[in-house]
């Protein structure tokens, strides 16, 4: 296996009724193989936001999914990174 890769990944459950429920994962959610989907996405930058070092405004966050979600027409991708000045 390669170093970093993400391997699939097989869960077994058995109930205390002796139930057994397999699940088996090929590919991580947000692997390039099963991406995330842009509200999964979206729904993950506002987490992190929770536990950025430096507190920024709902808009200011917003501006940054914004920014990012068009970043092959943004001249100079600075403009993000001012936003966390």
């Amino acid at each position: 296996m390669t170093p970093g890769a993400i391997s699939p990944c097989k869960l077994e459950i058995t109930t205390t009724n002796g139930a057994v429920y397999q699940m088996r994962v090929s590919h991580s959610k947000g692997s390039p193989q099963n991406p995330l989907t842009q509200e999964e996405l979206n729904r993950k930058v506002w987490d992190c936001m929770n536990y950025a070092a430096k507190s920024l405004s709902n808009d200011t966050v917003q501006k940054v999914i914004d920014l990012v979600h068009k970043l092959e027409k943004i001249d100079d991708v600075a403009l993000i990174m001012k936003l966390f000045n």
